[in-house]
């Protein structure tokens, strides 16, 4: 145990002195800490306000990614009015408002202190057709509908998502529009068309020989409409039988050798197992191998296309599995039933 008689007055005063140096050292070294972050911030400030932190021109703005719009045209979507400060300008809230943008699917914005810079790295959306409403003229331009705010029309990449016409050409009106037209696509089928514009633009790239679609007409979605160069084709709703349907037409392509492609109202690709052909005021049966007709008829005068009657045991299986391979279309409908397929 500590005698505290045994420590003299001095040894106590000395003690004091200490401690309250001890304490003004503390101190001094807290407003030296202080004095030197208050100087590093000011001289922060300072170096935010010297001009050299500005973004003077378009020119400081670099532009990636961009394959279809042009770097000036990327460079006009961007929510800055020059000068602006380097530090005035949010990556974030001008990626966000690029994306904003009908042509611009995703952006990053990065900043550079040195130089003083902007990069940006955009990933377009690529239109691949025109879309136009149910009531308007696919014949007329697309730029004639494009301002109209009851029947606009626009432009659909292969996500299905919607693109302004009149925004797209007006940041660049040299872009070429796509020749590709759609008709009556719905917000509610815009989700099928990434799998339909999917299998449709592989059978254009990869088949040998395809026939050249020009027009998608969506305004019934009980029976898709094609406009191709062998005349109007109609598949019925749009389901997985589709890529199956586009080979069947691939194999019609020499149609035009054997039939008149001005008599021909349309070409029925619903069962692309059992194609029809309906001509126009008359009905005949072709031979697909070798797109010969058989038997013309008048197109007002009744046509039993339906086979010879099945046996009990076809009929059984055909009841059990509820398949009739087209028999009561072609029985019910005028039209031309290829056969041989």
């Amino acid at each position: 145990m500590t005698d505290f008689a045994s420590i003299s007055r001095a040894d106590l005063t000395a003690r004091r002195k200490r401690l309250r140096w001890q304490r003004r050292l503390r101190a001094a070294q807290s407003a030296w800490r202080l004095m030197v972050v208050m100087g590093l911030a000011g001289a922060a400030i300072w170096a935010m306000t010297l001009p050299g932190w500005v973004i003077r021109s378009a020119n400081q703005v670099e532009i990636e990614g961009n394959e279809f719009l042009s770097a000036d045209a990327v460079r006009s979507l961007l929510p800055i009015i020059y000068p602006k400060s380097l530090w005035e300008l949010k990556s974030s809230s001008m990626a966000r408002q690029l994306e904003a943008k009908g042509p611009i699917a995703k952006a990053v914005v990065t900043r550079h202190l040195f130089p003083p810079s902007l990069t940006v790295a955009v990933q377009e959306r690529r239109p691949v057709a025109i879309a136009y409403p149910a009531t308007a003229n696919p014949s007329q331009s697309p730029s004639a509908g494009a301002t109209s705010s009851d029947s606009p029309v626009g432009l659909l990449d292969p996500t299905g998502a919607w693109i302004s016409l009149e925004n797209y050409t007006t940041i660049d009106p040299s872009i070429p529009l796509p020749t590709l037209k759609v008709i009556g696509i719905d917000r509610q089928y815009r989700t099928q068309w990434t799998t339909f514009y999917r299998d449709l633009d592989a059978y254009q790239t990869r088949s040998a020989n395809p026939v050249k679609i020009l027009e998608i007409n969506w305004s019934n979605p009980a029976n898709l409409i094609l406009i191709t160069e062998l005349g109007t084709v109609h598949l019925g709703t749009y389901d997985i039988r589709f890529p199956e349907q586009l080979r069947a037409l691939t194999q019609m392509r020499q149609l035009s050798e054997k039939i008149d492609l001005a008599q021909l109202a349309y070409i029925d690709l619903t069962n692309p197992k059992t194609p029809l052909v309906q001509m126009r005021g008359e009905t005949s049966e072709v031979n697909p191998s070798t797109n010969q007709s058989i038997n013309p008829v008048s197109a007002s005068a009744p046509v039993d296309l339906a086979p010879a009657e099945p046996s009990r045991e076809e009929d059984y299986e055909s009841d059990k599995y509820g398949q009739n391979d087209g028999q009561d279309d072609a029985t019910s409908d005028p039209s031309t039933r290829l056969s041989g397929w």
